[in-house]
């Protein structure tokens, strides 16, 4: 299962003017997108290594707000 998270904070969403305005465009409503507040990252690395792979995109390291 691939789950996508933003690597920023929920209230920081409106300061990405350019993904507001394309989950605007296609009506995707802030409410179906995971962002990095809302999980945990800690309780997840106890699952292990083979249950638990992370991608990173457009970034090389997790927010500091995880």
């Amino acid at each position: 299962m691939y789950v996508p998270v933003m690597n920023i904070p929920k209230h920081m969403f409106k300061l990405r003017t350019e993904i507001v305005y394309i989950m605007e465009k296609y009506s995707i409503s802030q409410d179906h997108i995971l962002f990095v507040d809302d999980v945990d990252f800690t309780q997840l690395t106890k699952l292990g290594r083979d249950q638990l792979q992370v991608t990173m995109v457009d970034h090389n390291e997790l927010s500091r707000y995880a």
